[in-house]
């Protein structure tokens, strides 16, 4: 994970879903499903904050 973050992939978390984390990478663990990793940065340390999947009916937003 640390080497995806460190890419510019990193997108803003939209602003009804930032209680989760100010930014947000998206995964594809497989033909399936895509995870999503929201996170915060704070001097070149990641929190992850929240990780959910694209089955994950609550945010739509994502999908």
């Amino acid at each position: 994970m640390e080497e995806k973050i460190s890419f510019p992939i990193a997108k803003a978390a939209p602003e009804n879903i930032k209680r989760y984390g100010e930014k947000f990478i998206r995964y594809k663990g497989n033909h399936q499903t895509y995870w999503y990793i929201f996170f915060d940065e704070n001097d070149g340390k990641f929190l992850v904050n929240y990780i959910l999947n694209d089955h994950d009916k609550d945010f739509p937003e994502l999908h």
